[in-house]
């Protein structure tokens, strides 16, 4: 069974956590197992579509990895097919006054155009198609449960999100004697813990960049013990620029803790 998390925030966007979001599993994926999506309460018919919708968008683009890797061979061999035969065919018609150069530049530029089609006709080849279709159909068939004990999670991003960004930055930082206050996790499940944990840090990491590479700076400066006062600089100036969401950053830090 493939367990997915909905969390929900004040005044900001749901998050919807799923095994789904790194494409270089999905040559491991299953069509046929079944998909459970975990709420602290009761979801409205908007929020189960939004959940569906987000599987989808992680299904195409696991496809189109999943088929881009399977026909990386084929692909590679036909285009240096191409290359050598376009270099030959103007290396031996036409003349110009810098041997090599011209054979060269064009017979890279059909390569490349060749394979960035051979590529398009992949992503849309029955094979591909089909398993989306599959996978789709799969996720169509989920099913939702409440848990009232994920609401530990939501409540403090929530809390986060209440405090100022300077607060919270220092807090991250451990700057000036501040610190993030301790994520209560004593009513879940460990092994549910443990997999919000690995999902989560997918999550950020597929589909948030730049959160994710300030998450690796925190918790390196968080090891090493040093510039505590730039790290909260530096959080506080991403977050007015609006680079990262900071109290996603403070859950995480808490929740990897």
């Amino acid at each position: 069974m493939a367990k997915s998390f909905i969390f929900r925030r004040f005044q900001n966007p749901s998050l919807f956590i799923t095994p789904f979001s790194d494409v270089k599993q999905s040559g491991l994926w299953s069509d046929t197992e079944t998909i459970t999506w975990y709420a602290s309460t009761g979801l409205t018919s908007q929020e189960k579509d939004d959940a569906l919708f987000t599987l989808y968008q992680q299904y195409d683009k696991g496809v189109d990895y999943w088929i881009q890797e399977r026909r990386y061979i084929p692909r590679l061999l036909i285009t240096a097919f191409i290359f050598l035969i376009l270099y030959v065919f103007f290396s031996l018609v036409v003349r110009d006054p810098i041997p090599m150069v011209d054979e060269l530049i064009i017979a890279t530029v059909g390569s490349l155009v060749s394979w960035r089609y051979l590529a398009s006709k992949d992503r849309k080849s029955e094979i591909a198609e089909r398993r989306r279709l599959v996978l789709k159909q799969n996720a169509s068939r989920g099913t939702f449960v409440i848990d009232e004990n994920l609401s530990v999670y939501e409540d403090y991003i929530d809390r986060c999100s209440a405090l100022d960004p300077m607060t919270l930055a220092n807090k991250i930082a451990r700057f000036d004697g501040e610190s993030l206050e301790p994520l209560h996790t004593k009513k879940i499940d460990e092994s549910t813990h443990l997999l919000i944990q690995k999902l989560f840090i997918q999550h950020v990491k597929s589909q948030q960049h730049s959160l994710y590479e300030m998450y690796l700076q925190v918790k390196k400066v968080h090891q090493s013990g040093k510039n505590h006062e730039l790290l909260a600089a530096r959080l506080l100036k991403a977050s007015h620029t609006k680079k990262i969401d900071i109290p996603l950053l403070a859950f995480l830090v808490e929740l990897t803790k």
